[in-house]
């Protein structure tokens, strides 16, 4: 059986601009992409000020591209369904 991914925010610090979030369900590890990345509809977002932001990579935050938090409840429900 294989092991349960483990979601957890990634940090960055975009400098202001304009930026791609790819939408991706199954790929956890890319965030940001240009805008020629075809696998999905990325999402377009803009930086207007160079700060430490939180980003999602469960791709279920109700505030894209930004986390949310949801990844925790997601990892509680994959560790109760391996316990």
């Amino acid at each position: 059986m294989e092991e349960p991914i483990v979601f957890k925010s990634l940090k960055l610090e975009l400098e202001p601009g304009t930026y791609y979030w790819c939408t991706c369900p199954d790929n956890h590890e890319l965030v940001i992409v240009d805008k020629t990345h075809t696998a999905c509809d990325p999402l377009e977002f803009e930086i207007t000020e160079q700060r430490l932001r939180s980003y999602c990579t469960c791709k279920q935050t109700l505030t894209p591209p930004f986390c949310d938090a949801t990844h925790k409840e997601i990892n509680e429900r994959n560790a109760m369904k391996e316990g």
